[in-house]
């Protein structure tokens, strides 16, 4: 959807170094005290009054029916969503008239929920799928799923462990200037082919990071206030063949990837490669090619001496996840990706700023679904 633009008005998340010196402390965060402190400061970023919010979408651990309990009754629509479904609701309730100014707000506290995403009962895994296919085995984390697509990776293209080396630090590197992020220490390639296997072939910096926080955005389909921002693209494909048997990711999500990059550049005249950066949902390294690879910016098998040549840096030919993304700055499931998008266009990122950045793409691409979104300056 290209012509029916929103607009985010505000953002605002918690402190992540703060909320995670907490938990080192032993405390036991909650999840709605978080979402109500990063909606509070979105609505100050938007200079919005609480009374002007009539929708609320969340995600995370909330319950949307509570939380606008604890708020303040703020809601006459309310939805739940992950990432990018979030979005998809935020705009079609405004454009349909059911409200003006939505929040969409997410939180999570997996330290101080103790929350495990490994094991044979992790998170479910001993009733949903797809862990119920390959627990008898140990594959039993999202770790090792990737693991095996990292491998396939290495053998179908030539990728060396060294390369995963060079995506994960890439992105680590990228976070040392962000003052919000977790892990802000540089990170060479020596460094990291120095640490063990978590699931071999990937290590420790392959992996996101497990924190406690939440962020929320604002978003009206005026654009009011200090510093709007247009959603100019929404992008969605769905490739459910075989998904719970992690067909897709065997086939490194090149379907959906390639559709979504064509509808992408049929609706807008210009491609994702055309844009000023781009953020990856990169629970693991391995989203890092794949999505490069996957949408047409380098060929298939290309994306590690890319990556080593050009970087992906702020300053870089085409950056990437310049904040840190879930490798360094924060495991907020896809929305701290959104928030930096934001303020990358804005012109005030936390971080490295992307010199003169006009639009920046937000990707997520995991299991049977792919989302594609445009933040663009007004």
């Amino acid at each position: 959807m290209a012509d029916d633009n929103i607009f985010v008005l505000g953002v605002g998340n918690t402190d992540y170094p703060a909320d995670a010196r907490e938990t080192r402390q032993g405390a036991r965060l909650n999840p709605y005290a978080l979402a109500a402190r990063a909606l509070k400061r979105a609505l100050a970023d938007a200079a919005m009054a609480k009374a002007e919010i009539d929708g609320i979408v969340v995600g995370g651990q909330l319950v949307y029916e509570r939380f606008a309990e604890i708020v303040g009754n703020l809601t006459h629509y309310g939805g739940v969503g992950d990432c990018s479904t979030v979005i998809e609701q935020a705009q079609m309730a405004v454009l349909t008239g059911k409200c003006k100014n939505v929040a969409v707000v997410f939180a999570l506290c997996p330290r101080s929920s103790r929350m495990r995403f490994g094991g044979r009962s992790a998170a479910g895994g001993d009733r949903q799928l797809p862990y119920t296919y390959h627990n008898r085995v140990g594959l039993t984390s999202q770790g090792a799923l990737y693991a095996m697509v990292a491998r396939r990776h290495m053998a179908v293209y030539g990728t060396t462990e060294e390369d995963w080396g060079v995506f994960s630090c890439g992105v680590h590197n990228n976070a040392t200037p962000n003052v919000q992020a977790h892990e802000r220490d540089p990170l060479t390639v020596d460094d990291y082919m120095a640490l063990r296997y978590i699931a071999e072939p990937l290590r420790r910096p392959d992996y996101c990071l497990m924190n406690d926080g939440a962020v929320s955005m604002i978003f009206s389909g005026i654009p009011r206030g200090p510093h709007p921002v247009r959603l100019g693209y929404v992008g969605r494909q769905d490739d459910l063949k075989d998904a719970t048997q992690l067909r897709s990711r065997m086939d490194f999500y090149h379907e959906n990837l390639a559709a979504v990059a064509e509808s992408f550049r049929e609706a807008n005249g210009f491609g994702v490669g055309d844009v000023d950066f781009l953020e990856v949902y990169d629970s693991f390294s391995v989203h890092i090619p794949l999505a490069l690879e996957g949408l047409g910016i380098v060929g298939y098998g290309e994306a590690a001496s890319y990556v080593r040549d050009k970087g992906i840096s702020a300053t870089s030919e085409f950056p990437v996840n310049p904040s840190g993304g879930h490798l360094a700055e924060a495991y907020m499931q896809g929305w701290n990706h959104q928030v930096d998008a934001v303020r990358q266009v804005r012109g005030d990122a936390t971080g490295a700023q992307v010199p003169g950045a006009q639009r920046g793409v937000y990707l997520s691409s995991a299991v049977g679904r792919t989302s594609l979104h445009l933040y663009e300056r007004v």
